[in-house]
C-alpha cells in the first residue's frame, strides 16, 4: 500500500511525519507527490511503551523509516497503574513477602 508522508524537514535526510495519505484510496488520487515522500511498505510501528511516545521520522531521499523515543506525560491510566504497584509493594511489604522495596 503506498502511501504519501508530509511533514517537517528538520535536517537532511530527516523529516518529521506528520499526516500520511493512503494512496490507494480513489480521495487522495490528485495529492501532489512532490509535496512529501511515497513510501510503499508500511513501517513497523514501536510497540507502545509506559510513559513514552514515539516520533515518526523519515529520510526524504531513501523513504526509510525510523521512530524517535521521547517521555510524554503519563495518561491517568498509567497513573493508576503506577499507583497500584505501589499499593501491592507496601502491602506484600507489610505481610512479610515483599521485596522491601
Amino acid at each position: 500500500m503506498a502511501k504519501l508522508l508530509i511533514g517537517t524537514l528538520t535536517a537532511p535526510g530527516r523529516m518529521i511525519v506528520e499526516m500520511a495519505y493512503n494512496l490507494d484510496h480513489p480521495d487522495n488520487a490528485g495529492l501532489d507527490l512532490e509535496s512529501g515522500v511515497v513510501i510503499t511498505e508500511e513501517p513497523e510501528f514501536p510497540v507502545p511503551a509506559f510513559g513514552k511516545a514515539f516520533i515518526w521520522c523519515v529520510d526524504p531521499q531513501t523513504g526509510e523509516s525510523t521512530f524517535e523515543e521521547v517521555d510524554r506525560p503519563l495518561t491517568p491510566e498509567e497513573k493508576l497503574q503506577q499507583m497500584q504497584a505501589v499499593l501491592d509493594t507496601l502491602v506484600l511489604d507489610a505481610l512479610g513477602g515483599g521485596s522491601g522495596v
